[in-house]
């Protein structure tokens, strides 16, 4: 999907850089995948995806790969060649344990512990996942889990996703450099 097409004639079709941004807001994010190993030995897996209301990314598209991601509802953008400039203004936090039904009762139990910074021994399978809900803008500052304290207690950040959970609007760079000047600096003074 995202590798060069080749032609005998002509070698590789060239890959034109342009800018990713998604189509509505509150549609970018980032999905971190961090795993650990239990005390019983088995290995353990979640996922947490913060929500952005912007983000901006370079892609590196053929014109076959452009026509692809354009047709898609959703992107997800580290499936092609891609490039991080920004996701500004995070607003929910979602974790999840994908295969959740593959684990014991503690081991849950033993997941949930882990991955909040309090560490209560009150948490448990089912009152571990802080999930966005329709009014999800409040969400960010009620979990009580951080990077710092899943990598105190053994976690390891395997990969990060990001994505658009809509259809993404691409500019090609070069095409309005003024315009992509503005977004630069957007972003910048959005993170400072």
């Amino acid at each position: 999907m995202s590798g060069c097409d080749t032609d005998s004639d002509t070698g590789p079709e060239q890959q034109i850089e342009y800018v990713a941004t998604p189509a509505y807001g509150k549609s970018s994010y980032e999905t971190e995948q961090w795993s650990t190993t239990l005390k019983n030995g088995n290995n353990a897996a979640i996922e947490i995806t913060t929500f952005f209301h912007y983000g901006e990314f370079s892609l590196y598209l053929t014109d076959a790969e452009k026509d692809e991601v354009l047709a898609l509802d959703e992107v997800v953008l580290t499936d092609w060649n891609c490039e991080f400039i920004c996701n500004n203004d995070g607003f929910c936090k979602r974790v999840e344990i994908p295969n959740k039904h593959q684990y014991t009762t503690e081991e849950l139990e033993e997941i949930s512990r882990s991955v909040h910074m309090c560490n209560k021994t009150d948490h448990g399978p089912d009152s571990m996942i802080h999930e966005c809900d329709e009014d999800a803008e409040t969400d960010i500052d009620e979990g009580c889990f951080y990077d710092e304290t899943l990598e105190k207690n053994g976690w390891c950040l395997d990969e990060t996703i990001y994505g658009f959970q809509c259809k993404c609007d691409l500019e090609k760079v070069g095409d309005s450099e003024e315009e992509t000047d503005e977004n630069e600096e957007q972003c910048v003074a959005d993170m400072v």
